[in-house]
């Protein structure tokens, strides 16, 4: 696959996925260089909030380049390790992710677009996982599926080694909402934007954050975490300001609108 980053709002940068040169849209190591290299530069920006990641009409990805294996040299292993740290980079960054979704998601695709925080797709999309048919497992892809559906759910998509519909994906949570078509795709991209948009993106970043932590503590020690965030916040003169402002019905200095300015390319 192929990365461009088009930026059509300061606060909300587009990541496309595009197809290869034989036409495939399938993992590939530089396009995984890309999109680390995109979420390095908004980890940079002061304005980024929003990452979009989209693939394209009808295809969103159809996973990794299976052709490497057969080839075999260690270039697919060493592509594993980066695909790998690029679903987690992709989870931990600090704006929101959305995915919108068109078509089909396949193997390493649904785990690019697991690692998202919010998942739009439109009733065409499709969800395969066929690895188990190869005597593989979608093993990377496995811990993000966990945070969305329950662990019974993956096991079963798993063993059936079948594509899911859209509407199957939204009732196991793999994605949180379908639309009809591309341009209503869109149009809810655009009123989740106006709501994601008042959000302050130091708290973003750190829910993003203490969900990965709380997920790996007993629920003492979540608590315990919270409790020690809750108390931080609570002391923070920038904090306090920000609740004096809403108590007395004056706008929040961090919300903003969405006001695309036409692309331009990263």
């Amino acid at each position: 696959m192929k990365v461009t980053c088009n930026i059509d709002s300061p606060l909300v940068w587009r990541i496309q996925l595009s197809p290869l040169e034989d036409g495939r849209l399938v993992v590939s190591g530089d396009g995984l260089n890309s999109i680390m290299e995109i979420l390095g530069q908004a980890q940079q920006s002061e304005d980024c909030r929003v990452l979009v990641l989209e693939g394209q009409p009808g295809v969103f990805c159809e996973g990794m380049d299976l052709s490497k294996v057969t080839q075999g040299t260690g270039e697919m292993a060493e592509g594993v390790h980066r695909f790998a740290a690029t679903l987690l980079a992709l989870r931990q960054a600090p704006q929101i992710v959305i995915g919108l979704l068109d078509g089909v998601v396949r193997a390493g695709g649904v785990g690019l677009a697991a690692a998202a925080d919010i998942l739009l797709a439109t009733e065409a999309t499709t969800f395969g996982l066929p690895e188990i048919n190869l005597g593989l497992l979608p093993a990377m892809v496995m811990p993000f599926l966990q945070e969305r559906m329950s662990p019974q759910k993956v096991r079963r998509w798993i063993m059936l080694g079948l594509s899911i519909d859209a509407t199957t994906a939204l009732q196991w949570g793999m994605i949180d909402d379908i639309v009809g078509d591309a341009s209503q795709l869109e149009k809810r991209l655009k009123r989740e934007l106006r709501q994601l948009l008042r959000a302050h993106p130091r708290a973003v970043s750190d829910l993003k954050r203490l969900s990965l932590a709380m997920d790996a503590t007993s629920l003492e020690d979540g608590l315990a975490l919270g409790a020690g965030y809750t108390a931080d916040c609570v002391s923070q003169e920038k904090i306090v300001m920000g609740i004096r402002s809403f108590l007395e019905g004056e706008p929040l200095p961090w919300f903003a609108r969405y006001r695309p300015s036409g692309s331009k390319k990263k």
